[in-house]
């Protein structure tokens, strides 16, 4: 499979963003806080990595968690770094996924990649 019949099946659509060290005064808050960049939008699809998923505990309560891969076109995701924060806008064949936030855990580079696959992790609220 070459890159152009491999980008075609990201189907999904997500921003990715960096949180700089530069920061802003934000009128509203009366605070100062950090710049948030967008690095990529596009074109993207999630998958499991494996069926391995493990119970961990959060603040005290049993969750599961998983381990995913983020699939992005080569060229267009250059920018991409571990610690980006993935944001799925839209998901056309499983609406629970809009709205989902992913953190980069490494960024990934190979010769001849069809496409860019990264491990990420969900982030959850709280």
């Amino acid at each position: 499979m070459g890159r152009i019949e491999a980008e075609s099946m990201l189907t999904d659509h997500c921003v990715i963003t960096r949180t700089t060290d530069t920061e802003e005064f934000n009128e509203t808050t009366g605070r100062y806080e950090h710049v948030t960049v967008t690095v990529y939008e596009g074109p993207c699809s999630l998958r499991e990595r494996g069926q391995d998923v493990r119970e961990v505990f959060v603040a005290g309560q049993a969750q599961d968690e998983g381990s995913f891969l983020l699939k992005l076109p080569v060229e267009s995701s250059t920018a991409v770094r571990g610690n980006d924060v993935a944001l799925i806008t839209l998901s056309e064949y499983d609406p629970d996924m809009q709205g989902r936030t992913f953190r980069v855990k490494a960024h990934r580079a190979l010769t001849h990649s069809t496409l860019r696959r990264l491990p990420v992790e969900e982030v959850t609220p709280g």
